[in-house]
């Protein structure tokens, strides 16, 4: 087998993987590991590139999202150092399933990242198939934290592409998860609509997966009816799929689903163990948004058990986690945001549910003052402004004497404090190198963690002399790296001349506060990089349009006098015949030779010749209508369309206004030159219908007028009143 055979084949193995994957990835992943085996023989980066990217998605839907990050990074690397159609393709499809593995790790802004980066990539190029499957999966995102409008809407651009696309399976997705949302907001009749639509489209095309999510979806809407017969089987049905494609999510799903339904039937005992066991497989695939909704349906079971504590214990982690949630990405630090209350031992179910109330109220402001901070943060894509935001809105949490935020050059290996206040005023942007041992912001960029200094000599854990820019007055101050997807960006510090003046939940809300503002100076650092492009493709763009337009120009215009050619001129002359027939009047072609030229080029040159052609040019304008045409056809010859003359006498003033205007004496190098011109006139429609015509009708007229004596007009022989004009 040749060196093109083997890459041919490797081509279709990863072409089959890519579409199998989702229906059989045990043994989509076995192929693919073939294919990238062949591919590394053959040195191959662009299959290696494909496998990888097949490996990491098998084992995505497989739950093995650790590893499968690993292989779609190793594929994102692969495609970005080549550059072709191909390759671009290739890379749209891996962050695409970047964002899916941050997306089931429930790390929202990172998936939205990779999801952005993959659309923005595909409007640029115009890929429709990779712009369906990222806005599906953002219209997902949106709905997982019930932002339901954007969700519908994404979901909805999503599902109406696809309905066009050759590729079923996504048509089939889309219709799926707009089942899911209408289901979410209890609209039964459009849910159960989008529902039976995917199924239809799974058993034509057999898409097992799909199939589990349509019937499962099918079942929970019997659920919500009452048909609790109707619901099991749905669920049995859906199980199996899942089991056939290996789907471990899918089959906790299912679990949880059968709990529901007994807990619907009033049979708590019953849906105890299924609920246990989809928590089980929650916890071991770090599912967390299925383990806050096992945590809700344990609470009440233990109620309905008559278990009061157990539900209460239950229903408070279920309510931290729901609140966590919210936060997105941030729920990692969030759940370390805890108020530490002693509550006594109550006597009554009615008091620790007050006391319970506290906690989660407590909790809630600061989650929702997290929020409020991040929304504001991110919503904005100039550095200033997201600085700016940040400093306004911590200062009414803390004491803030010195605050900064630097940025991290990689390149020059320094910190550049482009935003730092002390004492309420701007100081001059300042650098600092990576070599600085006496700086606690360069500690906390080259080791990645935050720095927590509530007295001064704390700050000997992390400088032997802390070099502070307040001249030793700062006595408390916490330092945090700034990173995005797991790349250090800066340094936010903030600092107070009080000892104590920050504590550990002042730490954690910080941290959570500074991813915020990692992902909003990515994405100010993508807009800028943006801007440039577009800038470059808008001057590229209109320097395209010039040359087009002088092209266009030049095509269709004398050079010499700037007036329209043989070309425009019968485009012109077509389009007014049309016109005078359509509204039924007269058009005059008049055909014009300049008389006494020939000296002129002879005695003084070519180049006073090309003057006076100008000046003539000119005065032909200057002395008809607007609304009417003069052109130059060659030599010292011009054409005249006059439109709407159906008055012979109008016609024959504006010929002698012209022979008047010819007629002026011209002075070029002190000379001075008196010229004639011969015009030979033809009236649409009375000589003619057509162009050819009517111009060789108005040229045999013109050489009648020369052959008279020149320097005046004659119409053409058909012309009714045929009288010489001087």
């Amino acid at each position: 087998m040749n060196g093109n055979d083997v890459i041919q084949k490797i081509d279709q193995l990863n072409s089959e993987i890519w579409n199998n994957a989702t229906n059989d990835p045990k043994t989509s992943l076995k192929n693919a590991t073939e294919a990238l085996c062949l591919a590394d023989k053959a040195g191959y980066d662009l299959g290696k590139a494909e496998s990888f990217l097949n490996i990491g998605r098998c084992r995505l839907f497989l739950s093995d999202l650790a590893q499968a990050e690993k292989d779609l990074n190793e594929a994102l690397d692969l495609f970005r150092s080549d550059s072709n159609e191909r390759s671009e393709a290739g890379e749209m499809r891996t962050l695409n399933s970047l964002g899916m593995r941050a997306h089931e790790a429930s790390d929202y802004e990172t998936a939205l990242n990779f999801y952005f980066m993959a659309l923005a990539q595909s409007d640029l190029t115009k890929n429709e198939e990779i712009r369906i499957r990222v806005l599906n999966n953002i219209g997902e995102i949106h709905r997982l934290i019930n932002n339901i409008e954007e969700a519908l809407s994404y979901y909805h651009k999503a599902n109406t592409l696809a309905s066009g696309c050759e590729n079923q399976i996504l048509y089939a997705v889309t219709s799926q998860n707009l089942g899911e949302i209408y289901l979410k907001i209890k609209d039964l009749d459009l849910a159960e609509e989008h529902f039976s639509r995917a199924l239809n489209l799974a058993e034509k095309n057999n898409y097992n997966h799909i199939k589990a999510d349509a019937l499962l979806g099918l079942g929970r809407i019997q659920l919500i009816l009452g048909n609790y017969s109707e619901t099991e089987n749905r669920i049995a049905e859906s199980l199996s799929y899942y089991e056939k494609v290996s789907d471990k999510n899918g089959i906790a799903e299912c679990s949880y689903r059968k709990g529901i339904l007994y807990l619907k039937d009033l049979k708590p005992e019953k849906a105890n163990p299924y609920i246990n066991a989809a928590e089980a497989f929650a916890k071991k695939l770090n599912n967390e948004d299925l383990i806050r909704r096992c945590l809700r349906r344990k609470s009440q079971i233990e109620k309905a058990l008559g278990n009061a504590g157990k539900a209460l214990e239950y229903h408070e982690r279920f309510y931290k986690m729901e609140t966590n949630q919210r936060s997105e990405r941030l729920k990692n630090r969030l759940k370390k945001i805890t108020i530490l209350y002693e509550t006594e031992q109550t006597e009554t179910e009615k008091e620790s549910y007050r006391m319970q109330s506290l906690r989660l109220e407590k909790l809630n402001m600061e989650i929702g003052f997290i929020n409020e901070i991040g929304k504001e943060i991110t919503a904005s894509l100039e550095l200033e402004e997201i600085v700016h935001c940040t400093y306004r809105r911590l200062i009414e949490l803390v004491d803030i004497t010195i605050f900064g935020i630097a940025l991290y050059s990689e390149d020059d290996r320094t910190i550049d404090f482009k935003y730092f206040i002390n004492e309420g005023k701007r100081v001059e942007p300042f650098r600092i190198g990576l070599d600085n041992d006496g700086s606690i912001s360069v500690w906390c960029v080259k080791n990645r963690q935050p720095a927590f200094i509530k007295k001064r000599e704390d700050s000997k854990k992390y400088v032997a002399h802390w070099e502070s820019r307040s001249g030793g007055k700062s006595k408390s101050a916490i330092f945090l790296p700034i990173m995005n997807r797991e790349k250090i960006i800066g340094c936010l510090s903030i600092q107070s001349p009080l000892e104590n003046s920050y504590t550990e939940n002042h730490l954690e809300i910080l941290g959570a506060i500074s991813s915020f503002i990692g992902i909003a100076l990515d994405n100010s650092n993508a807009h800028h990089e943006l801007n440039k492009l577009n800038e470059i493709i808008t001057t590229e763009k209109q320097e395209l349009e010039k040359a087009y337009r002088k092209i266009a120009h030049m095509a269709n215009h004398d050079p010499l006098t700037e007036l329209p050619n043989r070309h425009l001129l019968n485009e012109l002359l077509e389009r007014g015949i049309k016109i005078a027939m359509r509204e039924k009047t007269r058009i005059a072609v008049l055909y014009m030779d300049l008389d006494k030229f020939k000296p002129i080029n002879d005695t003084l040159g070519h180049g006073t010749g090309d003057l006076v052609l100008r000046i003539i040019g000119e005065r032909l304008c200057m002395t008809l209508r607007t609304s009417d045409t003069v052109a130059r056809i060659g030599g010292d010859e011009f054409v005249a369309v006059l439109y709407n003359s159906d008055n012979t006498d109008g016609i024959q003033s504006a010929a002698e206004k012209i022979i008047a205007s010819v007629g002026k004496d011209l002075v070029i190098k002190e000379k001075t030159f008196n010229l004639g011109i011969s015009i030979g006139i033809a009236v649409f429609p009375d000589d003619g219908n057509g162009i050819d015509e009517l111009l060789l009708k108005a040229d045999n007229a013109m050489y009648e007028a020369k052959r008279v004596a020149g320097n005046r007009a004659v119409f053409s022989d058909r012309q009714p009143g045929n009288n010489p004009v001087s």
